[in-house]
């Protein structure tokens, strides 16, 4: 990552050079875009990349064999699911209706009888 933010530091220089800025303002533009990487390390990605996968409803397994997690608890390190994914499990179990549940359950039982 620190390639990175040095590449970004470089191409702000460039630019306020081209413009005209002066020292001061190069080094002001050079530590503006090195900022946008501080405290950002490149495994960071692969914690969003699983829970993504397990926010969008991909498998257990399934995100096992990509990640290359031998078992569960190495899974639960690294997915971090987000209060957002919370809230809309919760809210799709608030249209539940009993009644409906039965009523498909009943018109399945009649099926195999």
């Amino acid at each position: 990552m620190k390639e990175t933010s040095k590449r970004a530091a470089g191409a702000a220089a460039d630019s306020a050079l081209k413009s005209g800025a002066q020292s001061e303002a190069i080094e002001a533009e050079k530590k503006k875009a090195m900022a946008r990487f501080a405290g950002f390390r490149f495994h960071d990605l692969r914690h969003c990349a699983i829970t993504k996968l397990a926010e969008s409803g991909a498998t257990d397994q399934t995100i096992m064999s990509l990640a290359g997690h031998l078992d569960r608890k190495m899974l639960e390190h690294y997915s971090h699911i987000r209060n957002a994914a919370k809230r809309h499990a919760v809210e799709s179990i608030s249209s539940y209706n009993p009644e409906e549940a039965e009523t498909t359950s009943d018109s399945a039982k009649a099926r195999v009888q």
